[in-house]
C-alpha cells in the first residue's frame, strides 16, 4: 500500500484536464471575439453602405434623375415619395426612401411626430425664403447585419447675384440700339448708349466715375442714380466652377421632337440642332455650346441647370478646352422654357476673340434664364424675350428686345451650394419601428 508508482499518472492526468479546460476557455474566447470582429466589420460595411444610399439619393434629388429616366412625379415637387436600391462591389446592399418636398399638409401623414433626423421640421414665414425640406431615410445591409441612418435634406442659396441692381448689368458698358423695353434696371461703370425708341423703367445706376449715360429719345422713367464714391464701382462675384469640369452631368439630357446632338466629350464641346432637349439638372460644363436652327431648352418644373462655359487651357490651366474655345452661340432661334431661375449660364473666360463675344444669340427666341458673366460679352441681336437677369462685362442688343427682370433671382447664389444639402443626421434603429413605413425608428 506504501508503493507510489501511479501517482505521476494521476499528477499527469490533472495536468492535462486543467490544460484541456484551459483551452476550451481560450478557444471558446476567441471563437467569440472572432464572431464579435466579423459581426463589427459587418456593423461598419453596413454603415457605409447605408451612407451610400444617402449619396445616391442626394444625388438624384439634386440632379433630378430617376432610375427610369426622366423623372415625371418621383422627384419633383408635389410628387410621390421615390426609393431606390442597390449593391456594393463587397456585395453590402443598400435602399434610400425619399419623401416628397414637405409642408405642413403632408408632414404628419409623412414622419412620425413630424421629425426628421430626429427634429421637428420647421416652416418658414411668408416672405422668407423656403428651404423645401426633403427627408431620406437609407438602410445598408452586410452579412445579415442593417443600420439606418436619415438625414434632413435642406435647400438654401448663397450671395444674391443680382439683387443689388436688379435687370442688365454691364459693368464695361451697355448699349441698346433699337426699340428695346427694359422692364427692370440697368447699371454700369462704364457708359451707356440708348439709341432709338428705348425704354428703361426701371431708372439707370452708373458707378461713381462713368460718364453721363447718352439717352437720344429713349425714354427712362426712374430717372438716373449715381453712385456714391463711398460705394465703389458696380463689381460682380467671380464665377466659382469648382471641379465641374471633371464631375457633371454633361450627358443628363433627352432629346425629342427631332433633336440632334453631336457632343466631342473629350474636348467638351457640344452642337444642337432642331427640336427639344431637355436637361435634366444639376452641373454642366462645356468648352462651347452650339445652337442650330430651331432649337428649344427645356428645364423640368423644380429642377436647376448651372451651366458653366470654361475657358481655354491658355486663360484657365487645368481647364482642358481648347483654344478658341469658351463661348455660347445660338445661329437662329432659341427658345428657353422653365422657370425664370432655372437655367442659369455662367462664363468663367472672356470673349474667345475680339469681334466674337462670349455670348450670343443671332436671332429671336424667348429666353428663361440668367446670365452671369462678369469677364465676357452678352450680345442678343434681333427681337428677343427676355426674362431672368444678366450681368456681363458688356451688354448690348441690337434690335427689339423685351427684357423682364425676374424676382426669381433676387435669392440666387454665386457659389455652387444651391442644391439639396444635408442640414440634420442621425443614426436609426435597424429596423423600422411601424411596419409600412421606412421613415420610422430615427
Amino acid at each position: 500500500m506504501r508503493a507510489e508508482e501511479g501517482v505521476a499518472l494521476i499528477v499527469t492526468m490533472g495536468a492535462l484536464s486543467v490544460m484541456l479546460i484551459l483551452s476550451a476557455l481560450a478557444f471558446s474566447s476567441s471563437t467569440t471575439l472572432s464572431g464579435n470582429t466579423n459581426r463589427e466589420r459587418s456593423a461598419k460595411k453596413a454603415f457605409q453602405a447605408a451612407e451610400a444610399g444617402l449619396e445616391v439619393g442626394t444625388y438624384r434629388v439634386n440632379n433630378l434623375v430617376d432610375v427610369t429616366g426622366l423623372a415625371t412625379s418621383c422627384l419633383l415637387a408635389g410628387g410621390a415619395g421615390c426609393s431606390g436600391s442597390g449593391t456594393l462591389a463587397d456585395g453590402s446592399t443598400w435602399s434610400y426612401a425619399l419623401t416628397p418636398e414637405l409642408t405642413t399638409g403632408n408632414l404628419t401623414s409623412l414622419l412620425p411626430g413630424g421629425k426628421c433626423a430626429g427634429f421637428p421640421v420647421g416652416f418658414t414665414t411668408a416672405g422668407e425664403l423656403n428651404v423645401a425640406p426633403r427627408c431620406l431615410t437609407a438602410t445598408g445591409t452586410s452579412n445579415g447585419v442593417t443600420r439606418r441612418q436619415q438625414i434632413r435634406l435642406s435647400l438654401f442659396t448663397g450671395k444674391p447675384l443680382f439683387a443689388d441692381i436688379p435687370g442688365l448689368v454691364g459693368r464695361r458698358g451697355i448699349r441698346l440700339k433699337n426699340s428695346s423695353r427694359i422692364h427692370g434696371r440697368i447699371g454700369t461703370n462704364g457708359l451707356i448708349s440708348l439709341d432709338n425708341g428705348n425704354t428703361i423703367y426701371g431708372g439707370i445706376e452708373v458707378g461713381p466715375g462713368a460718364p453721363n449715360p447718352v439717352v437720344g429719345n429713349s425714354t427712362v422713367l426712374g430717372g438716373v442714380t449715381r453712385r456714391q464714391p463711398a460705394e465703389g464701382p458696380i463689381v460682380f462675384a467671380p464665377v466659382e466652377i469648382g471641379n465641374t469640369a471633371t464631375v457633371n452631368n454633361n450627358a443628363g439630357m433627352v432629346l425629342s421632337n427631332g433633336a440632334t446632338r453631336t457632343y466631342d466629350a473629350q474636348n467638351r464641346e457640344i452642337e444642337f440642332n432642331n427640336g427639344t432637349v431637355t436637361f435634366l439638372g444639376g452641373y454642366y460644363n462645356f468648352c462651347s455650346l452650339l445652337a442650330n436652327n430651331s432649337t428649344t431648352f427645356v428645364v423640368p418644373q423644380r429642377a436647376q441647370v448651372r451651366l458653366f462655359i470654361d475657358a481655354p487651357e491658355s486663360v484657365r490651366p487645368g481647364s482642358g478646352c481648347r483654344e478658341g474655345t469658351g463661348w455660347f452661340e445660338a445661329k437662329n432661334s432659341l427658345n428657353i422654357s422653365g422657370a425664370d431661375n432655372a437655367f442659369q449660364v455662367y462664363i468663367w473666360g472672356g470673349n474667345p476673340s475680339p469681334t466674337k463675344p462670349a455670348f450670343y444669340i443671332k436671332n429671336s427666341g424667348e429666353l428663361h434664364m440668367s446670365i452671369h458673366a462678369p469677364n465676357a460679352d452678352v450680345v442678343l441681336n434681333n427681337a428677343a424675350r427676355f426674362y431672368g437677369a444678366i450681368n456681363a462685362d458688356y451688354i448690348e442688343f441690337k434690335n427689339t428686345t423685351d427684357f423682364y427682370y425676374s424676382s426669381l433671382l433676387d435669392s440666387l447664389g454665386a457659389d455652387l451650394s444651391t442644391l439639396f444639402q444635408r442640414s440634420q443626421w442621425t443614426q436609426c434603429r435597424s429596423t423600422p419601428t411601424n411596419a409600412g413605413d421606412p421613415h420610422s425608428g430615427c
